[in-house]
């Protein structure tokens, strides 16, 4: 889960920086926008997962 909350810190700062340097919507963007979108989709699967194993055995009343 380290590495993909790392993947998650990097991208993000390098479409920090890229924005800042060609604008939010700059074709240059695209593929950094891309890479930190599957890093953060991955990263909420596995928090899914985690959360979701937890809960497990307890009885639906409790939500």
């Amino acid at each position: 889960m380290g590495d993909v909350v790392s993947a998650v810190n990097v991208f993000q700062e390098a479409c920090g920086m890229l924005a800042e340097k060609y604008g939010d919507t700059a074709d240059e963007c695209g593929e950094a926008f891309f890479l930190c979108g599957k890093s953060l989709l991955e990263l909420a699967r596995m928090e899914n997962t985690v959360l979701g194993n937890a809960l497990e055995g307890v009885p639906e009343e409790y939500f």
